[in-house]
């Protein structure tokens, strides 16, 4: 890979982790509002709704985006099993442990904060990624590391096969969880019980794996261009008039809006190819889009307790 390519990757992984983070803090400070938008009447309700839904990209960005750079490194060198897991384990763990030590702590101190009962031990959360709504993120995108390699040796082996498998496989678990989890397991399937399974991510994680050739090939292809642009517009419009006819016709804002809908797939697959595509055309970013691309997983980590100030001291009911 060529210098001028790698700095293009670069610059283009900065950019969308940043627009990434923008989305997460959108979704989450929405979500966060004393009186729901999203509700039947809400005076906004089909923006609120239409601006979550279009944020739903950003955490299968996220893991695309892992994927994309997992790829495009181990293509030109050669996988060492120590070396790349020592290199995530010391990048994500220590951050990730520290700040759900912090949640664990300060929603016992101020439990008004707290979404849930905080009942369970700081061991059981850390492994589970309940410290707070966001942290499912950390256990979820190991499990998918620890897949990497041999993801990458049947991608190499049988590429097709590989990424139709890797759609079938996430495409069953959003078919589990709307329609059979409940009922099998007995438990109550939460957005976040739903989201800390690799299954719920890997075809997004694998599609980062593609995403090489995939852009490569709509570069080159005049209709491609068309057929994504019109694919985004298509997908969006589905989505949100989707999540509005569950919210309208008596279903829970949160399972309406979620992330693990076919809708909010179909969407997302081609949001991240036209992102990619678009993002890889830019020389330069700003500054302040560089340092939260680089620190957005900082940022990731650290957000809800900032919202919560926020909300508390400022934002009162």
């Amino acid at each position: 890979m060529s210098s001028k390519s790698t700095s293009a990757s670069r610059t283009a992984d900065q950019f969308l982790r940043a627009v990434a983070i923008f989305m997460v803090l959108i979704i989450h400070y929405m979500s966060s509002l004393h009186i729901s938008p999203y509700i039947s009447g809400a005076k906004y309700q089909f923006w609120a709704v239409a601006v979550d839904q279009l944020c739903r990209v950003s955490v299968p960005l996220f893991v695309a985006l892992s994927g994309y750079g997992l790829s495009q490194k181990y293509s030109v060198s050669h996988f060492h099993w120590g070396e790349f897991f020592k290199n995530r384990v010391l990048k994500l763990l220590p951050l990730y442990i520290a700040w759900s030590t912090f949640y664990f702590v300060v929603l016992r101190i101020v439990p008004e904060w707290s979404t849930h009962r905080p009942t369970s031990t700081l061991f059981h959360q850390i492994l589970w990624g309940e410290a707070d709504y966001q942290m499912y993120f950390v256990p979820m995108i190991f499990q998918l590391y620890v897949l990497f390699p041999i993801l990458l040796l049947f991608r190499k082996k049988w590429p097709i096969p590989t990424f139709i498998l890797a759609a079938a496989t996430q495409l069953f678990f959003f078919w589990f969880y709307q329609e059979q989890a409940t009922k099998v397991t007995n438990l109550n399937w939460t957005d976040q019980l739903q989201y800390i399974f690799f299954g719920a991510w890997i075809f997004y994680f694998m599609l980062g794996m593609y995403l090489g050739p995939i852009v490569a090939f709509v570069r080159k292809a005049p209709f491609a261009k068309a057929a994504v642009i019109t694919f985004v517009g298509t997908a969006a419009y589905f989505m949100i008039s989707n999540a509005l006819h569950n919210i309208n016709t008596g279903f829970d804002p949160i399972d309406a809006l979620r992330t693990t809908r076919y809708t909010v797939m179909f969407y997302s697959t081609v949001m991240i190819v036209a992102s990619v595509w678009l993002a890889l055309k830019i020389q330069k970013i700003p500054w302040i889009f560089k340092q939260i691309g680089i620190h957005s997983y900082n940022i990731y980590l650290a957000h809800t307790f900032f919202l919560r100030v926020l909300f508390t001291f400022f934002f009162t009911k």
